[in-house]
């Protein structure tokens, strides 16, 4: 996380940003799933923890991969970006809802 810089903004990775609002969109999403796979509520800060740390590794890798990819040019086309949703969404399935 990035304290003293822009309130808003959450991860900064090359000139990626990750706002607050994207991250807890996505720390709530994964609230959500653990809940389903689970039957109840992650309630406890010990328990968000590293689910939050797991998040922030995983959007921070993305972003900085984003932005070497935009840097040498890589443009991923729609067909495969959906191929690649698909992958992770059986890949979640498999390990019962819950994101590795």
């Amino acid at each position: 996380l990035t304290p003293g810089m822009d309130p808003n903004v959450a991860i900064r990775a090359g000139r990626t940003d990750i706002t607050m609002e994207d991250l807890q969109t996505r720390f709530t999403r994964e609230l959500e799933q653990y809940r389903k796979s689970l039957g109840r509520a992650i309630d406890s800060p010990e328990m968000k923890r590293p689910i939050l740390t797991a998040l922030v590794q995983d959007m921070s890798r993305s972003a900085a991969v984003d932005a070497v990819a935009q840097d040498m040019g890589v443009e991923i086309t729609n067909e495969r970006l959906r191929a690649g949703i698909r992958e992770e969404a059986d890949r979640r399935q498999r390990l019962g809802g819950v994101a590795a």
